[in-house]
């Protein structure tokens, strides 16, 4: 399933809200990964980078050596192959989930702040901060009171930036509408993750997919996997975003690749948190690799990862980056990076 010289490599973290958590930050392995002989190695690559663990990273064009990693709140350029590295000077930085690389811009989805950010990585300088607002936006009034003041209900949370079929600069979001609903129930604040759906940045088009949380979305062939998270699926539809099926996997997809050559797309599955276990039908409480053959849309095997309690991304790669990371981990484990 995956080549000799590869390897499939896997981001995770623990989990952000401290009522969710059981494990430590020192408990966990943030970096793992997977062999060609199929087995789950835990690393101590980056292990005290990031409050929480380790988010996303995305290779420079053209390279399989160097690329971006971001912690969520920082993010860095390391180039293994002269072993150097440099954070880069961003402000006001929290929640990263995923980072792409579109005409030799690095697009950021700075989620918390509900930010798309364009930085151009050649001069070293934000080109743009696109601040996502809603049509109707909803005054802080109208929004709940929580401990650190106002619930902001006013709320797209992009997950991602992508290049669409038709080149778009598409984001991936949890609410087209930039409205998330929220409640109280038994003290806890519940939140509504039913709206989800693609906006193209430029001409503002949203398309409505009446997704559930969707995270990580992949163009393979000529059509869209996007994995719909809050239903437990991984949804497919064609170039104009037309369904073309699903396929349930029973857990909160974060992060997948594909593999041309045999046509298997391997996934991240994140154990769901533990404030929803009575909202999902059959959610498996565990965090797993899945190997799914995208031809037949069905799942071969899978894998359950310990040492984690979210599983972010994951990312097949050369397996001998790996050991370049090895020779650089101690004079990155000198930064303080959150």
């Amino acid at each position: 399933m995956i080549p000799k010289d590869k390897a499939i490599l896997i981001l995770g973290s623990v989990n952000a809200n401290p009522d969710d958590r059981k494990l430590k930050r020192t408990d966990i392995s943030s970096i793992q990964f997977m062999d060609d002989k199929l087995q789950v190695h835990h690393t101590n690559l980056l292990s005290s980078w990031g409050e929480f663990g380790i988010s996303s990273l995305v290779f420079l064009p053209g390279s399989n050596r160097n690329f971006f990693i971001t912690t969520g709140r920082s993010i860095f350029y390391i180039d293994t192959e002269n072993q150097s590295f440099e954070q880069l000077k961003i402000e006001r930085l929290r929640g990263i989930h995923e980072m792409n690389i579109i005409d030799q811009k690095l697009w950021i989805s700075n989620t918390f702040y509900d930010e798309v950010l364009e930085y151009d990585y050649i001069n070293k300088k934000t080109l743009n901060r696109h601040q996502l607002i809603p049509r109707q936006k909803i005054e802080p009034t109208e929004a709940r009171l929580e401990r650190d003041g106002f619930e902001r209900i006013n709320k797209f949370h992009c997950n991602q930036i992508f290049e669409s079929f038709d080149k778009e600069i598409a984001l991936l979001v949890h609410h087209t509408n930039g409205v998330q609903p929220v409640k109280v129930l038994a003290q806890k604040l519940i939140k509504s993750q039913g709206n989800g759906g693609i906006i193209y940045l430029r001409s503002n088009e949203t398309i409505k997919l009446k997704l559930k949380a969707p995270h990580s979305i992949r163009l393979i062939k000529d059509q869209y996997w996007v994995f719909n998270s809050g239903h437990g699926e991984l949804t497919i539809f064609n170039k104009d975003w037309s369904p073309s099926g699903t396929i349930k996997v029973n857990g909160w997809g974060r992060g997948a690749d594909f593999i041309t050559d045999t046509n298997i797309l391997f996934a991240g599955l994140s154990a769901p948190r533990s404030r929803y276990f009575k909202f999902l039908d059959d959610a498996e409480k565990k965090n797993r690799i899945l190997a799914i053959d995208a031809g037949k849309r069905k799942i071969r095997k899978e894998w359950v990862l310990s040492k984690l309690e979210q599983v972010n991304n994951l990312y097949l790669l050369d397996r001998e980056l790996i050991e370049l990371l090895n020779e650089m981990n101690p004079i990155l484990e000198e930064q303080n990076v959150q």
